[in-house]
């Protein structure tokens, strides 16, 4: 009997003994569960995904060098710059040009010789309604409005002379006489004209006369 309890209570000892190994075993072994946080690697390549799609937008600034194209379209403005034949044509002589230029500043008006002569029918009925504007002391721009008609828009607009300079006397100043005013302008704008022109003339003249008067000595 005490040979069956004595065995007994080295059985019970070595369970004892061999229960603890199994707890321990139990713990080690669970920890591998740990290694889930591998998915944790898959952020990364969320993460670097979306850096190749910020890539793209930097792409589309490259869009903005058209913009640059229309820088060019201000050269198309130099074609404004071309003046209309009557402005052309006083431009050329300079004597003509002090007087049309005087005639414009005692009118008062803001607008260039180019733009103020565009739309006459001639030199003549431009410069004698500068004289009326100075002569009745009605305004230039008021009168041209009267005598000239602009149709269109931007580059395709046209000016012409649709009213006379005596109509135009009469609708900007009633009491005045429309008839005379408008010979007596006329008549300085011719003067203006050939008072340019002969000082051109003039001068072969002289030379004819100097070869006379050689010839006369001989």
């Amino acid at each position: 009997m005490r040979l069956s309890g004595s065995i007994l209570a080295i059985a019970a000892a070595a369970c004892l003994t061999l229960s603890p190994a199994d707890a321990y075993s139990q713990p080690h072994g669970r920890p591998a569960t740990t290694g889930k946080p591998t998915s944790a690697g898959k952020p990364t390549k969320s993460t670097s995904g979306s850096g190749t799609t910020s890539g793209s937008t930097s792409t589309t600034s490259g869009s903005g060098s058209t913009s640059g194209s229309t820088s060019t379209t201000p050269g198309s403005g130099s074609t404004s710059t071309t003046m209309n034949p009557i402005a052309a044509k006083i431009a050329s002589k300079p004597q003509l040009k002090a007087k049309i230029d005087a005639l414009l500043a005692s009118s008062k008006t803001k607008l260039s010789l180019n733009d103020a002569s565009a739309g006459f029918k001639n030199q003549g009925q431009f410069i004698a309604a500068l004289h009326v504007s100075q002569n009745l002391g009605i305004s230039f721009d008021t009168l041209r409005n009267q005598m000239i008609t602009k149709t269109g828009t931007g580059a395709t607009a046209t000016s012409t002379q649709t009213m006379s300079l005596g109509q135009a006397i009469q609708a900007t100043k009633k009491n005045a006489d429309a008839t005379t005013e408008s010979q007596k302008a006329q008549t300085q704008a011719t003067q203006d004209l050939q008072s340019t022109s002969t000082t051109t003339s003039t001068t072969p003249a002289k030379n004819k006369k100097k070869t006379t008067t050689t010839g006369g000595a001989q």
